[in-house]
């Protein structure tokens, strides 16, 4: 049966969905997906309507793409570094689709990750930076919540 839905009719039952999603991992494939494939239109997120045709795919997102290039000029003397942090920044960004940073907070984000990744290594980081990146301390946060509240469910 679903092999037989159109476009149209997917978008549809995705736009009638999303609204009332409470499961936050969904919204953001149901989007992709509607992206991926081409809709045209409109669906609300969270009491925000999303345009779908001004949508990149989230690994396209320039934000995304201009992070990761910083975080691998920055720690390329510490691979390990960029190991641990490359896979933790595309799992948030792919959480937060469609909602994501706009792309001149690009370096702030890439500078949080790697300053929290180098503290876990035990490098020293002032109490200035944490407060100059604590509202993305916060949203990294919230969205590790998340993932370990899902994880304990299990």
């Amino acid at each position: 049966m679903v092999k037989e839905i159109t476009l149209d009719g997917f978008l549809s039952m995705c736009q009638v969905y999303l609204p009332e999603a409470q499961n936050p991992f969904i919204p953001p494939k149901l989007i992709e997906e509607l992206v991926q494939i081409g809709a045209v239109g409109e669906v609300v997120v969270n009491h925000k309507t999303i345009n779908l045709e001004d949508l990149p795919l989230p690994e396209e997102a320039k934000v995304l793409q201009k992070i990761l290039a910083i975080v691998d000029e920055k720690v390329q003397d510490y691979p390990q570094l960029n190991t641990l942090i490359v896979p933790e920044i595309k799992a948030h960004f792919a959480f937060m689709y469609p909602f994501l940073p706009d792309v001149e907070q690009a370096m702030d984000w890439a500078e949080s990750y790697i300053l929290e990744y180098k503290a876990m290594f035990g490098e020293e980081v002032s109490d200035e930076k944490w407060e100059y990146y604590r509202n993305i301390q916060e949203k990294k946060q919230e969205i590790r919540q998340i993932y370990q509240e899902i994880g304990t469910r299990s």
